[in-house]
């Protein structure tokens, strides 16, 4: 798991757990069926994956007792060697119920572990539904490392389904589909039936079901939902839970083909080396099962599914915003968008005495945050209704405090089948009184006069006003999609005119791997010599693909500076909406201003890290020989001996327009180095902004050549943009011919150093990456990330599920420079002779 989903998880988890609403304790001496104490108080507990509430029944207590009193707490020994006495009774009942031999297994997880390695094979092919278990994801991405390829498929798309599996069977033994009976979110259920169909319709079509949430309170024999509607296929594979509905512990595998069924019972890892089940999940196991066996069990469930017809009806009846499913599953979802609703209202319910669960990011997307719960037959009918009643009113409230509408949840949740009434009475929301704020807002540059702009933007990103003007002039009208941008300037003020804010954003396309490993990047772009925008999406993107450095200007003196930017956000949403952008990126906000991050994360953010800048304070520096002195002496050592004494060996130029002729050699060492630099993958920058530099004053190219060169070719290239307060190094260009043997790359970084100095700019901002050489030259790092929300995070998933290794083929960068790097006799002028003479 990378870091930063890392970070993610545990922020979210962390939020929880400080308003009491995670990582709880029970404090009950005796559990009775339908209530827990938390914090000394009773809460009717609508938490439990217990959908028969068995764990409660004598039958499964005193079995679970007597095989204690028989056999002891444990059977300590790999069952390679020998299994408990009770192994072999539950395995039968199983049996019995599946139709089919199986495998215990002491979790469902560590099941996947033994399984999938065995069935899967070399030359097969997964596909995964992108909704599909964490466990079995984890188990894929093992898999890959195994040389086992697979893809992302939309869930529960039967179409994308088919049309996957008519282009991988093609070149693959088996294509299997990986998914869940019921997904433990939304609690909708698999398509089943039309599944069933592609398995009869293609004899490579494989499925693989982990059925843990509907286990026991559905199909025949409580088998399982995936098998309510249809019989076990050959050509299937199921596992299931013995933790939840069956109340008992542990996991059954159902493999149809003997052979491999004894291959996975005598080869699967967790099946040799892991513990056996504690007697008492034996005992309670075989138990349960012998209730599965009888007509009882029919009764159980009937009894739950008229419980989840009623509370269906009751949600519809109080017109709340619940996923509907085409089939009614114990697991509830009430829909609420924003973050911070679902942490209000999950608190408000546990202080009403309702325990419910929050389903927050990364378990849902960022705004499509909701209330989940399950039920049981152990609730009555009279405990549901109360329940949906209090969550009725306390949604209303929540809104209401939140100045939120039913109509913002009905948008965050769009792509989901999300009930919404004919016609419903709700309570209109009324804002609070807030001071009055006027929002300017343009597409051009020109509209904002010069002066103000530069004025309140001054520290703010790359460039002033005159470069933001010539961007605009050359990300127009381009062939390529991606170096066509729209420009949205924003200026907020007050009631009484004083600006409280101002930014400006991009819509345009970029990489949605942009900031991962380089060799799922490498991976991604071989994909992308036959499709350029394989996993690219559009973006509403603060500042520009090629700005750096901070873009937000909020004046926090103002005590009225939050409501500001939540008006603001208010407003860009609807931006975001109207151009159709994919994803909203508030990028390079300081990681250090955290009330900033509180009031992006509520707003639905996510907070992503982004690639840490360098920059160097030339405040009062006026020499070169003054920079040296400031350096530490292991830094003024580098300089000196990477640069400073190998500087007469080149020329440096600044070009103009009278030297355009050199823009196809310049923009070639540009493409040099963005081809060796994916760890920061974004599109080629259009050479047309290199030719524009040729005639900016704003823009220096600075270029690098060797003295030893009679033709002057460059070697080295800086692009540099200038404003009043900071020379900004924005691209790097490179013959790599020359990197190591006469250090270029710390050459350019010195002239660069030298140029600032001279045109005593008081910061010289060096960009991202490579920071060990700029380290070197003393400079800082500011530490920043970015706030994202993403509407379909589809691609997102196919990144995140990929591994960040390769072991079948070596991987190059996909797509070749685009010219012919010179031999280094051709560079030097050096007409090579022929062998002949």
């Amino acid at each position: 798991m990378r870091k930063e989903v890392i970070n993610t998880i545990f922020e979210s988890i962390s939020k929880g757990v400080n308003i009491g609403i995670g990582q709880l304790y029970t404090e009950d001496e005796f559990y009775d069926k339908t209530t827990i104490t938390i914090g000394d108080r009773k809460h009717m507990n609508f938490g439990s994956y217990s959908y028969l509430g068995l764990e409660h029944d004598q039958r499964l207590k005193n079995a679970a007792i007597d095989a204690i009193e028989r056999y002891g707490i444990q059977y300590p020994s790999s069952r390679t060697y020998v299994s408990s006495t009770p192994y072999r009774e539950l395995e039968y009942l199983l049996g019995q119920i599946f139709e089919k031999p199986v495998i215990l297994a002491t979790t469902t997880t560590l099941a996947h572990v033994a399984v999938m390695p065995i069935v899967v094979n070399e030359g097969d092919v997964i596909l995964m539904d992108q909704q599909v278990h964490s466990s079995v994801q984890f188990m894929i991405s093992h898999l890959q490392l195994q040389g086992i390829p697979f893809h992302v498929v939309r869930h529960n798309n039967i179409k994308s389904i088919e049309e996957k599996y008519l282009e991988l069977s093609k070149k693959h033994d088996q294509v299997w589909y990986m998914i869940d009976g019921i997904y433990s979110m939304y609690g909708d259920s698999a398509p089943m039936k039309e599944l069933h169909e592609l398995m009869n319709k293609y004899p490579k079509f494989r499925l693989y079901v982990d059925d843990a949430h509907g286990m026991s309170w559905s199909g025949p024999k409580g088998a399982g939902f995936a098998l309510e509607h249809t019989p076990f296929h050959d050509q299937m594979v199921l596992v299931t839970s013995l933790n939840k509905a069956f109340a008992a512990g542990g996991a059954v595998v159902v493999i149809p083909d003997p052979r491999v069924m004894e291959l996975a019972r005598t080869c699967g890892g967790p099946f040799i080396f892991a513990g056996q089940l504690q007697m008492a999940a034996l005992g309670a196991g075989i138990a349960c099962a012998n209730i599965h066996l009888s007509d009882e069990i029919t009764v159980l469930q009937d009894d739950l599914k008229c419980k989840i017809a009623y509370c269906e009806a009751q949600l519809r009846m109080h017109n709340l915003p619940f996923i509907e499913r085409e089939y009614g599953t114990p697991i509830f979802f009430v829909g609420v968008g924003l973050p911070r609703l679902g942490y209000s209202l999950v608190q408000k319910m546990i202080r009403a005495g309702q325990y419910v669960n929050l389903a927050i990011f990364p378990a849902v997307s960022a705004t499509c945050t909701g209330i989940r719960f399950t039920i049981t037959c152990n609730h009555s009918l009279s405990q549901i209704e109360t329940l949906i009643s209090e969550l009725s009113i306390l949604f209303q409230q929540t809104l209401f405090e939140e100045e939120r509408s039913i109509k913002d949840i009905y948008k965050a949740f769009r792509r989901s089948p999300i009930y919404m009434p004919s016609s419903s009475k709700e309570i209109p929301i009324i804002k609070k009184e807030q001071v009055p704020f006027r929002l300017q807002y343009e597409q051009h540059i020109e509209k904002i006069p010069k002066k103000l702009w530069n004025n309140i933007m001054q520290d703010k990103g790359s460039y002033d006003w005159d470069g933001l003007q010539l961007l605009e002039t050359v990300f127009h009208n381009n062939d390529e999609e991606h170096n066509n941008w729209d420009f949205h300037y924003f200026v907020l003020r007050d009631s009484s005119g004083k600006i409280i804010l101002s930014t400006y954003f991009t819509s345009c396309q970029t990489k949605d791997d942009a900031l991962v490993p380089v060799l799922i990047s490498q991976q991604v772009e071989l994909e992308r010599e036959t499709n350029p925008y394989y996993l690219c999406s559009k973006t509403l993107l603060m500042g520009c693909p090629v700005s750096i450095g901070d873009h937000l200007y909020i004046d926090k003196s103002l005590e009225n500076w939050e409501d500001g930017l939540a008006f603001f956000l208010e407003k860009l949403t609807l931006l975001y909406d109207e151009n159709a952008a994919n994803v909203l990126n508030i990028r390079d906000i300081s990681k250090t201003d955290l009330p900033l991050h509180s009031t992006l994360e509520g707003q639905g953010f996510v907070k992503v890290d982004v690639f840490a800048g360098y920059e160097i304070s030339l405040d009062g520096i006026t020499t070169s020989k003054e920079f040296l002195a400031h350096l530490r002496s292991d830094q003024r050592r580098f300089v000196r001996q990477r640069a400073v004494d190998h500087s007469d060996q080149f020329e440096v130029r600044l070009l103009g327009s009278k030297d355009i002729h050199l823009l196809d050699d310049i923009y070639q060492l540009y493409l040099n180095t963005k081809e060796k630099h994916l760890e920061l993958n974004l599109f080629d920058c259009s050479e047309e902004l290199f030719r524009a530099a040729f005639y900016s004053s704003n823009w220096d190219v600075l270029i690098l050549s060797l003295r030893a060169d009679s033709t002057n070719k460059p070697i080295g290239l800086a692009l540099n943009y200038k404003t009043a307060s900071s020379y900004n190094f924005m691209f790097a260009g490179l013959d790599y011919r020359f990197v190591e043997s006469h250090n270029t790359y710390n050459q350019l970084l010195w002239q660069i150093v030298l140029r600032s100095i001279e045109l005593r700019s008081p910061r010289l901002d060096l960009g991202l990456t490579t920071k060990q050489n700029k380290r070197k030259f003393g400079a800082t790092e500011y530490s920043n990330v970015a706030f994202v929300q993403v509407k379909d995070d589809f691609n997102y998933k196919i990144i995140s599920s990929m591994v960040n290794y390769d072991g079948k083929k070596q991987l190059a960068p996909s797509k070749p420079v685009e010219k012919r790097e010179p031999r280094l006799e051709e560079h030097f002028g050096i007409k090579k002779m022929s062998k002949f003479g």
